[in-house]
Parts: C-alpha cells; sequence; structure tokens
C-alpha cells in the first residue's frame, strides 16, 4: 500500500476523508436497502393477517350455518317422529274401537 499525500485523501470543502465518505455511503446505501426490506415484511405481515382474519370470519359463518343446518334437520326429524307417533296413537285408537 503506497502512502498518499494528505491533500490527495481529504476532500477540500469538507475535510473529511475519502474512506470515511465512502464507508459512510455504504451504510447509508445499506440503511436504504433494509429499510425497503422492512418495509416488504411489513407488507407481507398485513396481508397474511388480513388473509388469517377473512379464513377465520369464513370458518365462524361456515360453523354457524353447520349449527343451523343441523338444527333445522333436528327439528324436522323431531316433527315428523312426533307426526308417526300421533299416527300410531289414531290408528290404536282406531282399532281399540
Amino acid at each position: 500500500m503506497s502512502y498518499k499525500h494528505h491533500l490527495e485523501t481529504v476532500c477540500r470543502y469538507c475535510g473529511v476523508t475519502y474512506l470515511i465518505y465512502y464507508e459512510f455511503h455504504q451504510l447509508r446505501t445499506r440503511l436504504a436497502q433494509l429499510e425497503t426490506e422492512l418495509q416488504d415484511v411489513r407488507g407481507t405481515a398485513e396481508r397474511e393477517k388480513a388473509q388469517r382474519e377473512a379464513l377465520e370470519l369464513g370458518r365462524l359463518e361456515w360453523e354457524r350455518a353447520l349449527h343451523l343446518e343441523l338444527q333445522r334437520k333436528s327439528e324436522e326429524k323431531e316433527s315428523s317422529m312426533r307426526e308417526k307417533i300421533n299416527i300410531v296413537c289414531v290408528l290404536r285408537h282406531q282399532f281399540k274401537k
């Protein structure tokens, strides 16, 4: 590594060495990249959260519809059973006469 004169390694206007300026520029560039990546990750996380919430809402709606359908079928079966019992009672009453 050859030795350079002090004036060759320092900015005439601000006095900062070129090596420090280069490293600072590299850090700024890396910071900008990381900020962009962070925004991407945040966006992905928000989309995933929205998808989870939509899936959960869909699941809850499906469960409610299933519960209502099962309840309706149970009521239909119970009603049908009552009708059959009534018919049997009527027939028994008629045969007893």
